[in-house]
């Protein structure tokens, strides 16, 4: 006859350390200035987008220049 037995499953509890062990990477602290920087360079990168996208416009298109140059006289 087969036994009833019913199986628990242990779950680990992630924890987060400051600093590293040889063979370990942990998830922490040091890494929030690096996510800041990151994310400094994306805000960075779409604005620099959105000035050279304008600039392009600018220049190729003079009823866009015509029509930005009147709303900046205003």
């Amino acid at each position: 006859m087969k036994s009833k037995t019913k199986k628990t499953k242990k779950t680990a509890i992630k924890s987060f350390a400051v600093g590293t062990n040889p063979g370990q990477v942990f998830a922490s602290v040091p890494y929030t200035s690096e996510d800041f920087k990151n994310s400094l360079l994306i805000v960075s990168l779409i604005v620099n987008a959105f000035v050279l996208t304008t600039w392009l416009t600018l220049q190729v298109s003079d009823q866009a220049a015509l029509t930005v140059a009147q709303a900046l006289v205003r």
